[in-house]
């Protein structure tokens, strides 16, 4: 694809991450964006892209990360901050 480094694949493509709502220090969000591109790279199955990036985030950062992957879902989370 356009601006591909030597050896990447000319068939990958890269998308930019959309973020509409968030609340996380920005190098957290960093974080897992990427994440998530480097599990979508290794896995080709939305569940087994979700099971990697909660465990990579599970390591990574603090908490209790649950993660949905998938183009057509629906989800409500409520959560309270210290």
């Amino acid at each position: 694809g356009a601006g591909a480094g030597a050896g990447e694949d000319e068939d990958e493509v890269v998308t930019e991450a959309v973020v509409s709502h968030v609340d996380m220090p920005t190098a957290m969000l960093e974080t897992c964006i990427r994440v998530a591109r480097s599990s979508m790279k290794e896995r080709s199955i939305e569940k087994d892209v979700a099971t990697l990036v909660k465990k990579t985030l599970d390591e990574e950062l603090t908490g209790t990360w649950h993660v949905v992957v998938g183009e057509s879902f629906g989800c409500s989370v409520t959560h309270e901050t210290k």
